[in-house]
């Protein structure tokens, strides 16, 4: 939970500060400072919403009212418009249980109202929609649609992109969390220029409340949807995607984890895997390879890796060749991976991809073609 001092001391902070508040942190005592920019993201109904209100010496504008404001051209996504705060405002919560109403609250400090022309935000939806770049350089903030489940599997939370179109000299990224310069490099969950000339991208699964992707270079497209997709189908040989744990980076999860990579390589290829891993919050981590016969022909553990890691979350290459048939990763906290494919020969046969998760906690990602994993996150 929020306090007064934490949320003051934010909104007096200097340039480049964001904050991302859930809708269980609010109470009556936050102050927000005079030209803050706030969004409001939340599928609550009109009567609940019109019960938070924001009031300053100017004017009352309730949640319902700020979360409502959007724009944009039929069949894309609308972006959101801010609103921005003519007084210092106070918040006044009634009649309604702060605590069990879903929704957020995204706070922009006024040093970085004036710079925002190329940031963006949305709100992902139960349809698809398209999301096409706005600026040369652009940063989008999506909120992902609450649709709560009594399937322990499936999360509450979870955003589907897909059909990406883009030229090689535009770079895409996506990180978890609010926008912010203070250590980004640890937040990373998808790089498109890691990808070695390859700029196929696969459909992405992002099982989180919020996160934003980074475009630069060039044009670029995708459809989005509020959804949890655990199967994927794809003609393509050579692609590259990514895997995301519920609620990643959520580091109270105490139960171990598995998930499993596996593809068909009957011909016993020697295939060439490089894993570029970088450690955060992550407990403990042991990938396993194997190989013919279910056999295991190589495993490491975190703690294994390379000594150029610190706590900085420096990221460590490390390469392995072996004709392997399926790779499995035993984790303690959250975990994402960024993989990418590459068919070493040419194929007519369709890549089917099927991701399956099991109420354990178990993922099986199941690739038909080869494989070349690139980037482990923790």
């Amino acid at each position: 939970m929020l306090n007064f001092s934490t949320i003051a001391l934010f909104l007096a902070a200097t340039a480049a500060n964001s904050l991302i508040i859930p809708f269980s942190s609010l109470t009556n005592k936050l102050i927000f400072k005079n030209g803050s920019q706030l969004f409001v993201s939340s599928e609550e109904p009109l009567a609940t919403l019109q019960k938070i209100v924001f009031y300053n010496s100017v004017e009352n504008k309730t949640a319902w009212d700020i979360s409502q404001s959007s724009a944009g051209k039929n069949g894309q996504i609308s972006e959101k418009i801010g609103y921005i705060l003519p007084d210092d405002s106070q918040l006044s919560i009634t009649g309604v249980d702060i605590r069990r109403i879903d929704g957020f609250v995204y706070v922009i400090a006024p040093e970085d109202v004036s710079t925002s022309g190329t940031f963006h935000v949305y709100d992902v939806k139960s349809r698809a929609e398209s999301f096409v770049m706005k600026d040369i350089v652009s940063t989008n903030v999506f909120f992902s649609t609450y649709k709560p489940t009594t399937d322990a599997s499936i999360p509450a939370y979870s955003a589907v992109l897909s059909n990406f179109n883009y030229p090689s000299t535009t770079k895409i990224s996506i990180y978890y969390g609010e926008p912010s310069a203070a250590n980004e490099a640890s937040r990373l969950l998808f790089d498109s220029s890691r990808n070695n000339g390859n700029t196929k991208i696969q459909s992405l699964t992002i099982p989180l409340g919020n996160f934003y992707v980074k475009t630069s270079g060039g044009l670029c497209s995708f459809d989005i949807r509020q959804d949890y997709n655990p199967v994927t189908k794809s003609s393509a040989l050579t692609t590259m995607g990514a895997l995301v744990s519920q609620n990643y980076p959520n580091t109270e999860v105490d139960a171990m984890e598995t998930n499993e990579v596996s593809f068909e390589n009957p011909n016993l290829l020697n295939v060439t895997i490089t894993f570029n891993v970088l450690l955060k919050n992550l407990k403990s981590l042991k990938i396993t390879l194997f190989g013919p016969s279910n056999s295991e022909i190589f495993s490491f553990t975190d703690t294994e890796l390379p000594n150029n890691l610190d706590s900085n979350s420096t990221s460590a290459e490390v390469t392995r060749q072996f004709p392997i048939q399926r790779i499995r990763f035993d984790s303690l906290g959250p975990f994402a991976v960024q993989y990418n494919l590459e068919a070493p020969y040419a194929s007519t046969t369709a890549e089917v991809i099927t991701t399956t998760r099991s109420s354990s906690g178990t993922s099986l990602l199941t690739l038909f073609g080869s494989l070349s994993l690139l980037t482990l996150l923790k």
